[in-house]
């Protein structure tokens, strides 16, 4: 672990999505880097992402599994120690005391030192904003 990330307190990270490839996409770089220096990564992703595809022909079954594939393929790719899906129904996140308890059960149980997730506010690049309901969610 470098002096920098042991000066900062990062020695074990979780970082908090709704979707597989939130993390990537958000924070990817940043945990990379973590990684590199010796932190330990967590992902917990609340869904699958089981509704993320317009193929009619595609079950939400088949499509939850290839993206818990992707996810934790691109996550070793990162460096990352363990992926934790929750199942929660892609689409349909709300910050209710059952998700609240099953995200609070594994922050006790992991004790990271550092936790990252979504801001709840609209992302924006450039003139594009993305403000899913699921990210507000979690």
């Amino acid at each position: 672990m470098t002096e920098e990330t042991q000066e900062q307190g990062v020695r074990r990270v979780m970082g908090i999505f709704a979707h597989p490839d939130d993390p990537e996409f958000f924070s990817g770089a940043t945990f990379a880097r973590w990684a590199a220096e010796g932190a330990e990564i967590i992902f917990v992703l609340a869904t699958s992402g089981d509704k993320g595809s317009a193929d009619p022909e595609m079950t939400h079954e088949r499509l939850a599994a290839i993206r818990e594939e992707e996810e934790s393929n691109a996550a070793k790719a990162l460096g990352v120690k363990e992926v934790i899906f929750l199942r929660c129904p892609d689409g349909e996140l709300y910050p209710t005391l059952e998700l609240r308890r099953a995200v609070t059960r594994l922050i006790r149980m992991k004790q990271p030192d550092t936790v990252v997730s979504c801001d709840p506010t609209m992302f924006f690049f450039g003139t594009f904003g993305i403000n899913h309901p699921d990210h507000r969610a979690i």
